[in-house]
This record gives C-alpha cells, structure tokens and sequence, in this order.
C-alpha cells in the first residue's frame, strides 16, 4: 500500500516538500493553518491542502516544517494537533534550538504518545538553496532520532528521496548541526560587514578589497548586504548563542546592527535617494525580513525622498509598499546598490565626510 505523507506547515519549503513528494509519487496532502496561505496555494494550483491535521486522512509519515515561533509556540501547537497513529513517522524538518525535539517529544508523551513505542519521532532539518538547488532533496541531510528505532524509521523514509543521508546518534548533534551552519555564514557574513565599513572609514575601494582577498584559492571574503536578514539566520544564530553563549556570536550580532545604523547614517544631508534592490534576496519578489526594505522605511523615517529600483518587484508592488519607483537614470543625490555599494553625486560636499565617519 502507498504511503500517506502530511505536510504541517505549507510555507516556502513546505511547498516546495509537497510537490517534490508529488513528483517522486507519494500521495502527498498538506496542513496549513493561515487561510490565506491556503487560498494562495489552491489559485496556484497547489491541491489538497487542509486547515487541520483531522482533515489529512490515514497519515504514515507526518512531516513538520512549520515555524517554530516565540518559544516554540508554533510547533507545539502543530505537535498538539497531530495523532499519530501506530509506526508512524513524525520527522520534525523545521529548526529547532537545542534541546527542541526533545520538547517536542515531551509534548507528545503529555497526550499518551511515546515516541519509539507508539511511533517515530524523527529530526531531518530541512536544507535548500532557493535559485540553486531545485528541491529540499537535492543537498545531504542530518538524520537522527529519539530512539535508535525512530532514527532508523526515518533513514528508512528518507533512503528513496534523498541522494545522501547522515545519521547521528544524538538528536542534539542534528539540532546543532543546522544552527551551527546558519551560525557559521552569520560570523563570515558579519566578519566582511566589519570590513566594508573599514574600508568606508580609511576611504578605500572594498570592491577591489574583496577580489584581492578572494584571488587565494581556499579563501572566499563574503559580499555585503544591506545586513543579515531573512527568516532563517538572525533567528539560528540566536538559537546558538542561547546555547552556547559566545562572546563570537554576540560581536558579530553587534557587528550587523552596526553595519544597519552605518547604512542609515552615511545618507547624512542627502536628500534625494535611490535604493536599488528591495528584495531578501535579488532576483526574489519577497521582502518579508529583508534588511533593505528596513533601511529605506528607516531613511523615509528620516525625512528623506526614498526611490526604489527593483525588476523583481516592478512599480506597482514598490507603491504597494509605500515608496516611489525610481529610475537608475535619474538624478539622485545618493544610490544604495547591490552588490552593496554606497555613490554620491559628485556635487555632494558631504560625501567624504560620511564615508569617514560611517563606522
């Protein structure tokens, strides 16, 4: 008999699991609780997806990757709606802080479920790099279990999807792994943000900073943003600094809030100013915690005429979200650009005073 597998949480990466299951031919069905996530979903063409757990039918393989939120909030309340039946799986793929599943399981054993005798309980963090791998099964996985026998449950589900597996024994080291990854780009990102504003300071070319620095081969000097946003890094890198409390993590914490207000205050007298690039990411028609809509709603704040530039997101949406199109041809009187770079019109007495003292 085929396999029945749940998606909780039909977000970004659990659509992306929901119809990468469809297409290697599991009957696959979703829960996601936001209506208008649903609707989306269906004017898609995205099927089968229900408000509830009840509404999924005879569930085999329970999949989570819904947001953990304040405290875990969000999960434990897709855990408390889930029943699994006997054998089941319940592969939680959202990251979770140290210690996580292990609350999760608790939260199952409060309702009579014990994970490794009544079923599964599983943590497979969910790994993708939208614009370069195509599905959440195109990169190896960190598998591990509450029990050996949740852990092999798990290998056993994911062996046909994934080209890769790696089992650890301890769940912690799988909850570890994925913060500590997110955690790592964070430090080297923050690291090249430290930098950039060096070179604003002693005025030199960073551009050529960072080609110099990455012509060594095993050497690569990140680009810069207009700071550390999205979804996934700032919240995994609080995750590790609550378990680990590095003095590390908390400077380059303190270096990306100080690369932000940098940002903010290089446009000093400027009046007129362009922003080229609104998205998270370039390319991508989401601004949901991207740093640069947070710097031009801040420059705005200020009292600045703030344009934005964006193809991704075209003149329409950049109304929608309350700033002015702006031309790259135009006249402004400074031009925030990705890969980050800061321009003057030369006719700006300020500009080597605030590059100075952008630090």
């Amino acid at each position: 008999m085929a396999v029945q597998v749940c998606v909780v949480g039909v977000g970004n990466i659990g659509c992306n699991l929901l119809t990468s299951l469809r297409r290697r031919g599991l009957r696959a069905v979703g829960v996601e609780i936001n209506p208008d996530r649903r609707a989306a979903l269906a004017e898609s063409g995205v099927d089968g997806v229900y408000a509830c757990p009840d509404e999924a039918g005879d569930v085999d393989a329970w999949i989570l990757t819904t947001s953990t939120g304040p405290g875990l909030s969000h999960i434990l309340s897709a855990v408390r709606a889930i029943s699994p039946k006997p054998g089941a799986l319940v592969s939680v793929e959202s990251t979770l802080p140290v210690g996580g599943t292990a609350r999760l399981a608790e939260a199952f054993r409060e309702r009579g479920f014990a994970p490794g005798r009544d079923f599964h309980l599983a943590h497979v963090p969910h790994r993708i790099l939208f614009g370069v791998e195509e599905t959440v099964f195109d990169a190896p996985r960190v598998v591990a279990g509450m029990t050996p026998a949740c852990r092999d449950a798990a290998l056993t589900f994911y062996r046909s999807l994934v080209p890769q597996l790696y089992a650890v024994d301890d769940v912690r080291v799988a909850e570890l792994a994925k913060i500590v990854e997110n955690g790592l780009r964070y430090v080297n990102i923050a690291f090249a943000e430290a930098l950039f504003g060096y070179c604003l300071e002693q005025g030199l070319d960073w551009a050529q900073l960072h080609g110099a620095v990455n012509t060594k081969p095993n050497v690569e000097l990140l680009n810069v943003d207009f700071g550390i946003g999205g979804e996934c890094l700032p919240k995994d890198v609080g995750f590790l600094q609550e378990a680990m409390q590095s003095p590390l993590l908390a400077a380059a914490i303190a270096a990306d809030e100080a690369h932000r207000e940098r940002l903010r205050r290089l446009a000093g007298p400027c009046r007129r100013i362009l922003v080229k690039g609104l998205t998270f990411k370039p390319g991508y028609a989401d601004t949901r915690f991207s740093r640069a809509r947070e710097l031009a709603e801040a420059l705005a704040a200020d009292g600045k005429e703030v344009y934005v530039y964006d193809p991704a997101l075209g003149p329409e949406q950049v109304a929608q979200l309350g700033f002015r199109w702006g031309e790259p041809d135009e006249r402004y009187d400074l031009i925030y650009e990705r890969p980050l770079a800061i321009r003057y019109t030369e006719e700006d007495d300020h500009r080597g005073q605030d590059t100075r003292d952008g630090q």
